[in-house]
Parts: C-alpha cells; structure tokens; sequence
C-alpha cells in the first residue's frame, strides 16, 4: 500500500497535488468537457466523489482516489453509481480499507 500524503485529505489538497504533478483532472476545461463536478468532501487518504452526465443526460457517480504522485484512479468503475449517497458510501469504504 502507498503511503499517503496528509494533504490528500482536503479537496482543496487533492486538487493542489494534482496540478503540482501537472495534471489536469481538475482544470476548468476538463470538468466542463466531461460535464463533472466534484464532491465537495474528501473521505481520506486522498478518495473523493465526481459525478459525470454522460451523453443520455444523466448524471451518475465515481469514486476517485489521488495517488501520492498527484495521478487521480477510478475506483470501482467509471459511473459505477447512480446516486451521490451509494457513491459516498463506497468512497468511505475504500477510505477506510486504505487508512
């Protein structure tokens, strides 16, 4: 298991690591691109919520997780869930199995 940064337990450090490595998964044009948004709380150890809407309209979840090298995973699939609180529940699961 990777040893995870404390800053990786805000969005707002989330989103730092990530530009710092020079990654754009945050940028303003990439969220709009792919019509994300960003959960507005971190579970620790750097996993988050998106949600996407996909071409049908409808707007499904992501669990995500920031690597220590500032590089954002999908964990569980990519719109695996299709409501934010199952989301939110699996991310505090994947939190807790990583703390």
């Amino acid at each position: 298991m990777e040893s995870y940064q404390p800053s990786l337990i805000t969005i707002r450090g989330i989103r730092e690591a990530n530009a710092r490595a020079g990654y754009h998964f945050f940028d303003p044009g990439t969220l709009r691109f792919f019509k994300s948004r960003i959960g507005r709380r971190a579970y620790g150890w750097g996993v988050f919520v998106t949600s996407e809407q996909g071409p049908d309209g409808v707007r499904r979840y992501s669990v995500r997780r920031c690597r220590d090298d500032g590089r954002i995973d999908t964990v569980g699939g990519f719109q695996a869930y299709a409501s934010s609180d199952g989301a939110k529940a699996a991310a505090k699961r994947v939190a807790r199995e990583q703390a």
